[in-house]
Order: C-alpha cells, then sequence, then structure tokens
C-alpha cells in the first residue's frame, strides 16, 4: 500500500493514492445523493458547516433525552410515575430529532436562497419539554414527601 504522504528531498507531497481516495470518496458521496457541489462564495461554507455544526447538537440533545427517558424505566419499570416521565422523555427526544432534521433542511434551502431565518420555536420547544419536566419533578417529590410522611 502506497503511503498518504510521501517525502522527497524533505519536502512533502500528498502521493497519487491520496488523490485517488479523495476523488473516489467524493464520487461516491455524489452519486448517491449524500453530497452536492456547491460554489464556495462569501460564507457559504462557513454557513452550512454552521448549520451541520447545530444540527449535530440538536442530534446530541434528542439522544440525551432518549437515553434519559429509556434509563428512567429501565431503573423503575414497575412504577407508574417512572414509566410517564421516561416516555415524557422519550418522545421529547423523538419530538426533539423531527423538529432538527426539519430545522437542518429549512436552513439550509435558506441559506441557498440567501436568506435567512431566526428560528424561535425550537427553543420555546426545549423551554416548554424542560419546563414541563420541572413541574413533574416537583410534583414526585411532592408525591415522595407526603408517602413519607
Amino acid at each position: 500500500m502506497e503511503p498518504l504522504l510521501d517525502v522527497e528531498n524533505g519536502e512533502k507531497k500528498r502521493s497519487q493514492f491520496h488523490d485517488r481516495v479523495k476523488e473516489g470518496s467524493t464520487a461516491m458521496l455524489t452519486g448517491t445523493g449524500f453530497a452536492r457541489s456547491v460554489k464556495n462564495t462569501g460564507s457559504t461554507a462557513r454557513d452550512h458547516l454552521a448549520n451541520e455544526r447545530t444540527n449535530l447538537a440538536w442530534l446530541r440533545t434528542a439522544l440525551g433525552m432518549l437515553g434519559f427517558g429509556i434509563a428512567i424505566i429501565k431503573l423503575d419499570s414497575h412504577n407508574m410515575l417512572a414509566l410517564a416521565v421516561g416516555a415524557y422523555f422519550v418522545m421529547c427526544g423523538i419530538l426533539v430529532l423531527v423538529y432538527s432534521s426539519m430545522r437542518y433542511h429549512n436552513v439550509m434551502h435558506a441559506l441557498e436562497r440567501g436568506e435567512f431565518y431566526i428560528e424561535t420555536g425550537g427553543m420555546f420547544m426545549i423551554q416548554v419539554a424542560v419546563g414541563s419536566f420541572a413541574i413533574l419533578a416537583v410534583g414526585w417529590l411532592g408525591y415522595q414527601l407526603c408517602k413519607a410522611l
């Protein structure tokens, strides 16, 4: 196998193997529809990469909610309150996953048209989910206190 970098006279240069791998992977991604080429004028690349990072952050949030919900259910699967709270977090995770996918594609298409949308719905959705959980947590603590007395 050829090295990715060749060193001649103390100078590094890319090998032909590196170029073939790059061309092959680009052709595979664009041929299957997983990627496409756009002109990088102005801040096009930076804006699209920021959109991808934001989408990955939403994905991380959704996976955290799903994992937390499943953990709650696994810890106490015989308690109806634990099942309800766990199911709530799983549903919130699914909603965040769907929302993030829609948001990513909307922002991508807006960037391609040279537009910019200020998104406020997602933040409100997360605030409602966290606020609802806070209310559920206070209710559960009150229930536990009353039960202990």
